[in-house]
């Protein structure tokens, strides 16, 4: 069996069901059935049908929804509180085993080797988050400690409840974090997170930039994947996330390097196009940036967009 969890609001849905029917067709072979838990704050009927339709075309597939009411007084930001219920999952879903992903993806390959994967005395599995070490450092963690990204994530519910672990996640929500849920599940749950392939959570800074030059503007601390795993990776990619440096996600911007494959999902959707391509809002220096990558030697936007980044995490 293959449990799913999806977070999002209304305004998220039809994403989420783009990323629904990319992860039924790429696995419904290797699992008996496939049941997506969608942890909601307010989807409307109209979009709750359209994923439960989604749901209906395939054998074997089932959509469970879970009303996610916020009963804690997390910090004020543009975060919105559902951001916050991968915290809370052991608490809402009771199954064993799930695979949160965020709903700004495509699954591409198969679950399979993930689920089979033993997790030992860990909580939970991830991906290595590709951002600059002074991220971390505000959190307390040295360049040498693995922080992993929220957007996928492999947890073991029961062994959170059984463990207590739960209670000390639950804790830590009336915090302020920079990164929010995933400061807190890289706090909680720290030296318990299994460091798992990045073709499980393939950013798109990958596929936009060299590797070299990723590593060069993100300065990403030292631990992170070889330039040998990533290209590795990137040929076989199970979830790819549109975490872009420069492009916007697909249903903005013609230009991401997965708006081709992601326009082939949405169109296997009931949601029309009208519900999912909108406008950019993309801020200015970034759209001015991606015009630049393909204008000035490659030396300059590196160092430009370097500092800019440094400069972002250093004031968060």
């Amino acid at each position: 069996m293959l449990n799913i969890v999806y977070c999002c609001d209304d305004g998220y849905a039809p994403y989420v069901g783009v990323s629904m029917i990319s992860c039924i067709e790429n696995n419904m072979y290797d699992f008996e059935n496939v049941t997506f838990h969608i942890v909601e704050e307010n989807i409307s009927d109209f979009n709750k049908n359209k994923l439960k339709k989604i749901v209906d075309s395939y054998k074997n597939c089932k959509i469970k929804f879970y009303p996610f009411i916020c009963e804690f007084n997390i910090p004020e930001s543009n975060y919105p509180p559902i951001g916050y219920a991968t915290v809370l999952l052991a608490d809402i879903i009771y199954v064993d085993k799930v695979v949160y992903i965020d709903g700004d993806t495509l699954i591409l390959n198969s679950f399979k080797e993930l689920m089979d994967l033993e997790l030992g005395d860990n909580y939970a599995a991830g991906v290595l988050d590709p951002s600059p070490s002074i991220s971390r450092e505000k959190i307390g963690f040295s360049s040498v400690d693995n922080y992993y990204n929220a957007g996928v994530v492999l947890f073991d519910l029961k062994k959170i409840r059984e463990n207590g672990m739960q209670k000390k996640l639950t804790k830590e929500l009336e915090k302020p974090y920079r990164s929010h849920d995933q400061d807190i599940i890289n706090l909680v749950l720290k030296n318990h997170i299994l460091t798992i392939s990045i073709k499980y959570n393939f950013f798109g800074h990958f596929l936009e930039l060299k590797y070299e030059e990723v590593m060069e503007i993100c300065s990403i601390n030292e631990n992170f994947y070889t330039k040998n795993e990533v290209e590795c990776a990137k040929k076989d990619i199970v979830c790819t996330h549109f975490l872009n440096l420069f492009c916007d996600v697909p249903w903005r911007d013609k230009s991401n390097p997965m708006f081709i494959k992601f326009k082939e999902y949405v169109d296997k959707t009931p949601f029309s196009y009208n519900d999912i391509f909108v406008e950019t809002n993309y801020p200015f220096w970034k759209r001015v940036m991606h015009k630049l990558l393909r204008n000035i030697p490659p030396i300059l936007y590196r160092n430009v967009a370097k500092i800019y980044f440094k400069r972002l995490y250093e004031e968060n």
